[in-house]
């Protein structure tokens, strides 16, 4: 019995390994993206050719640091020294990024840019 037992113990965490995963990427990170740069320097940067979305992760933490559109030939820079991340040389995060720590650009083309629409109902002030 106390075999069963133990048997049944590394199945189980057997199973909850692969059904866990051990992914090399954040789960908000969609399947389409993929990986276009890496390191742990003072400086990475992408330059879009397409419109899509962008990515960037702490590989240290597999934390999410920054997503957002990026348009054909505009550049992404992420400057751990400066604590900032910019995209078309509009800065779009400061937050601390410490050194050491790896980092990941991650890029998913679409087909074209979203358009947004909404309306705007205006009520009088009661």
């Amino acid at each position: 019995m106390l075999q069963l037992r133990h048997y049944a113990a590394g199945f189980t965490l057997a199973v909850a390994a692969v059904l866990g995963g051990c992914s090399d990427r954040p789960m908000s990170v969609p399947s389409s993206a993929q990986s276009v740069t890496e390191g742990n320097g003072d400086r990475m940067s992408y330059r879009a050719g397409q419109f899509g979305r962008i990515y960037v992760s702490n590989e240290s933490n597999h934390k999410i640091l920054y997503q957002g559109d990026i348009r054909r030939d505009e550049t992404i820079e992420v400057l751990p020294r400066d604590n900032r991340i910019t995209v078309g040389g509009r800065t779009v995060s400061e937050s601390s990024l410490p050194d050491g720590d790896r980092y990941k650009i991650y890029f998913e083309p679409m087909d074209h840019e979203r358009v947004v629409k909404y309306r705007v109902v205006e009520e009088p002030v009661r």
